[in-house]
């Protein structure tokens, strides 16, 4: 079945055999001038001879046809017969495990009757992917056997290559992995995507590409990787340092150096070489949580006494600390207290700047306290988070109650000036009385009521106002809860 041409009978070949001239040629005339024609087969004789062939091996699986095409110079009288078998040079075929590697193995005999000339061999050439030299085998031509005619031959010796079509690009696996806690090993392959059928040594290094640090995010040695004969894969280990710092995400690059071969290698790098896109990124993923909070967003203080600043502290908490400072800007927006006259903030505390590494900071206003009872008061304390990109927009509000710590206190020339204050000038109806009442929770507070209107337009209607005049003061009595009720005129002395 490896044969084209027919052969007629399956006999094991006998090792190659180039005939003589003596065995090819009759027998020469006695006579000096007929020695000449004996130095010059082609003279007397048919000459047998078998070409070359070269062709590419082809695909995995794929099979083709080396033809080697058997001639004689001319057309024999009678039949000629001629064995051929296969060898193997550098290319390959197994008979004993019955499987074949490069080429089948052919043997047969070809049967040229008078007339012919040519005759076809024709030998399987497997393809495959390994990238290797050129390969060669041999089909030998042997027992030339002709009833009449001599035969002589000239070339008994057909070569066939066998081309390389493969070759084999390096590269290295890209790896994204989350960085974690303390030091882990990381596993990169080197792949060949084809395997080569000789020693390979290739050399790797490193670069940092983004963002990571040789010797504080990874550590990785520069080596050589030695990959056996049609071994495609080959695995390195790269340490990598994890942390607790809230980052972006950092990557560096492994990269591809030289290649060289074993001994007996005769490839060169157009037929092995580094891939264009040659691969080797490693990226770590930052997996620390980037989360910026507050201990407590409701806070609830009492106010103080007269005179006292007491302080707020909102605790802002970083989940995990950064690499960078940090600005906090710290804002007030009134709620029923109002800046400057129940609290206020302080310039140097408007930005609070958080160093790297830290995971704590405070951001403080001040209570302005008083020995007067006020209602319960509240306002709004807003931080905002300026840091890196991937730590995000972070705006955090703290709502404060300030509580009156004065219950059971109410001081009565304050209550009554606060009254007094009312009175609008030339008004007197709008007088108001100071009164202490409680409010829901109990608790005295100051109550600023207005005077029976009518009373204050009766004594406004008195003649005391008309006859007092300018020579006379006008005085007024005042009740029990300092609202006017009378008036009269006391004489200027």
């Amino acid at each position: 079945a490896a044969a084209a041409a027919a052969a007629d009978d399956n006999t094991t070949p006998e090792p190659p055999l180039v005939v003589s001239e003596e065995q090819s040629m009759p027998a020469a005339a006695d006579s000096s001038s007929d020695a000449a024609l004996v130095l010059d087969p082609a003279a007397t004789n048919i000459l047998l001879q078998i070409g070359d062939v070269s062709r590419t091996e082809g695909p995995p699986g794929e099979v083709g046809t080396a033809r080697f095409v058997v001639t004689l110079s001319r057309a024999a009288s009678s039949r000629v017969q001629v064995q051929f078998h296969t060898e193997g040079l550098t290319a390959t075929s197994d008979y004993a495990v019955g499987s074949a590697r490069d080429f089948v193995p052919a043997l047969g005999r070809l049967d040229f009757y008078p007339g012919e000339t040519n005759k076809t061999i024709q030998v399987l050439v497997l393809g495959d992917d390994v990238v290797e030299a050129d390969e060669s085998f041999v089909v030998y031509l042997s027992n030339v056997v002709s009833e009449r005619d001599s035969i002589y031959l000239m070339k008994h010796r057909g070569v066939g290559t066998i081309r390389n079509d493969d070759d084999c690009l390096v590269s290295l696996q890209n790896r994204i992995v989350g960085e974690g806690n303390g030091a882990s090993q990381l596993s990169v392959d080197l792949w060949l995507s084809n395997p080569v059928d000789v020693e390979l040594f290739v050399s790797v290094t490193e670069r940092t590409t983004a963002g990571a640090v040789a010797g504080v995010d990874y550590v990785f040695e520069a080596q050589v990787l030695q990959l056996q004969p049609l071994e495609q894969r080959r695995t390195l280990l790269v340490t990598v340092l994890g942390d607790r710092f809230c980052e972006a995400d950092e990557s560096f690059t492994l990269v591809l150096g030289a290649l060289t071969f074993g001994p007996g290698g005769t490839l060169t790098t157009r037929a092995v070489r580094i891939a264009p896109s040659a691969g080797g990124l490693i990226t770590l993923v930052n997996d620390d949580p980037c989360q910026v909070y507050l201990e407590e967003t409701q806070l609830v203080l009492n106010e103080g006494d007269e005179g006292e600043l007491r302080p707020v502290t909102a605790v802002l908490r970083l989940a995990s600390p950064l690499e960078i400072d940090l600005t906090l800007a710290v804002d007030a927006l009134d709620g029923t207290a109002k800046l400057n006259t129940d609290y206020q903030t302080l310039e140097r505390y408007t930005y609070v700047r958080v160093p790297h590494g830290e995971e704590r900071a405070e951001a403080i206003v001040l209570l302005l306290g008083n020995d007067e009872y006020q209602p319960q008061r509240d306002f709004e304390l807003q931080i905002q988070v300026f840091g890196p990109v991937y730590l995000g927009n972070w705006v955090l509000q703290a709502h404060i109650t300030i509580k009156d710590d004065d219950c059971g206190k109410v001081n009565a020339d304050a209550c009554n000036q606060r009254c007094t204050n009312l009175l609008e000038a030339g008004k007197p109806w709008s007088m108001h009385y100071p009164l202490v009442v409680q409010d829901a929770l109990g608790c005295p507070v100051c109550s600023c009521q207005p005077c029976d209107k009518n009373d204050v337009l009766k004594i406004k209607l008195k003649v005391c106002d008309k006859v007092c005049g300018g020579h006379q003061e006008v005085y007024m009595t005042m009740d029990e809860r300092n609202c006017p009720v009378d008036c009269g005129c006391v004489s200027q002395v």
